[in-house]
């Protein structure tokens, strides 16, 4: 069972001012916000000092199932922006390790994965890819 559903915005360098917008609209407060300086991970490999200060990952909840995510999308990463419109995806929390693995398996069949099904620093388990009919994806299990 997915416990959760969220949106994953990409931006092309104005996240930041995006959920600040978002902020106002939902009448919400972020939850955590963090930049690709930030991280120590990050900061060795980027060689752009600019993309430091744009922003990894943000966390709006904006009702008690859903938030809004979102992170600036840098070419440094190897990851391509997606057009302005279709920049989004839908991102699940499973609320176990076999259900995140089954859905992995299961949604990415045919698709495109890019990142695959493994453990990150910010999460236990985390996966990215695009399903047989091109629709972005990310699952994201936490133990805690």
């Amino acid at each position: 069972m997915v416990s959760k559903v969220n949106i994953y915005l990409n931006f092309s360098g104005d996240c930041k001012e995006a959920f600040s917008f978002y902020e106002k609209v939902f009448r919400s407060k972020i939850a955590y916000q963090t930049t690709y300086g930030d991280q120590d991970e990050m900061k060795s490999e980027l060689k752009n000092k600019e993309n430091l200060g744009k922003i990894l990952h943000c966390y709006l909840p904006i009702s008690d199932k859903t938030s809004l995510m979102g992170s600036d999308i840098i070419d440094e990463t190897g990851e391509p922006f997606i057009i302005k419109g279709n920049n989004m995806a839908i991102t699940l929390v499973p609320d176990s390790e076999k259900e995140t693995e089954r859905i992995f398996v299961e949604l990415s069949a045919g698709g495109k994965v890019l990142m695959p099904l493994e453990k990150t620093f910010w999460n236990s388990l985390y996966a990215m890819f695009t399903d047989k009919f091109g629709i972005y994806w990310m699952v994201d299990f936490s133990y805690n």
